[in-house]
């Protein structure tokens, strides 16, 4: 099994527009805490699914020596002091209608976010001391990593309800920028964004593809929801690249999730795993722990920059 290589001496420096230069040479980023945002594949607390083990995102946290922040469950008893973690199994990027849906889209959780924002402001603008132990100091906010996560279940749904997928996908592009242009406003600067996941390699795609195409390539993965995963992470990262022109402030790292998680559902036995998964969808511990070694360091990401220093902005430009 693969062991994450540990970060020595992290420096602070921050949102430095490096042009081309290596960011490597640059010293790595002192990220305070790091704000979640998604559905079950980082989603903790009370919300994890008792079979996951630790999470991509907790592997992450590893990599960054951050503690794992807690879920966002109770802001007035919960400790925030390292961030939060806003992920909901069953999240979605736009808002669901449709019966027993999760309410917790990603408007939502950026809503709950500014709560924990305000609550931090006020409760040290009143200096009251007793309570600032929990919660992130208001000058860290700034200085975070925003994690994004989210969007599969967007996709899934349009197989579930039976909504033409290639149609939805321009407005769950457009919902995900917005959620980031508001946490931008907020004054996140450091994002780094997951693509989404190739469905039709899941066990369950089988009980999804009901009259969509059922031609499946030589892995017996549905390629119609292969396409259609392809043609929302092309979308997906040109919007992240216009987004770097309208927000000049941002650093935003677009990571492909999409390339690793498809040769971990493909060839998993050549990896040493039984199984990636333990229902179909989510995947086992070790299988997390593979995926952070492969893009923690940077070899999936645009620009190609490892998550320690994701502070950094525009490099090779």
């Amino acid at each position: 099994m693969l062991v994450l290589i540990q970060i020595l001496v992290p420096l602070v420096l921050f949102n430095i527009d490096v042009g081309a230069m290596d960011v490597t040479s640059l010293p790595p980023c002192n990220f305070p805490a790091i704000y979640n945002f998604g559905d079950s594949n980082s989603a903790t607390g009370s919300d994890r699914y008792p079979n996951a083990g630790r999470l991509l995102i907790e592997f992450m946290a590893d990599y960054l020596r951050i503690p794992y922040v807690n879920a966002y469950q109770n802001l007035n008893t919960t400790n925030f002091q390292y961030g939060a973690n806003f992920a909901s199994p069953g999240a979605s990027v736009t808002p669901q209608q449709y019966p027993n849906s999760n309410p917790f889209d990603i408007g939502i959780q950026v809503k709950q976010f500014g709560e924990l924002k305000l609550q931090s402001n006020d409760v040290y603008k009143q200096a009251k001391q007793t309570n600032t132990s929990r919660l992130p100091k208001p000058d860290d906010f700034s200085k975070a990593l925003y994690t994004l996560d989210i969007g599969q279940n967007d996709l899934t749904l349009c197989y579930i309800i039976k909504l033409d997928v290639r149609a939805e996908i321009p407005n769950i592009i457009n919902k995900f920028a917005a959620a980031i242009k508001v946490l931008y406003q907020q004054g996140a600067r450091a994002f780094w964004i997951h693509n989404t996941a190739p469905i039709g390699c899941f066990g369950f795609a089988s009980r999804l593809i009901g009259e969509l195409p059922k031609t499946q390539d030589q892995n017996k993965c549905y390629t119609f929801m292969n396409e259609m995963s392809n043609e929302y992470n092309r979308q997906l990262k040109e919007k992240v690249n216009k987004l770097k022109v309208e927000l000049p402030e941002a650093a935003l790292t677009y990571v492909d999730l999409y390339t690793p998680v498809h040769e971990l559902l493909t060839t998993y036995t050549k990896l040493g795993l039984e199984n990636p998964t333990f229902d179909g969808i989510h995947r086992i511990q070790s299988a997390n722990q593979w995926l952070a070694n492969r893009v923690v360091n940077g070899s999936m990401s645009d620009p190609p920059i490892p998550i320690t220093h994701a502070c950094h902005k525009r490099v090779g430009a």
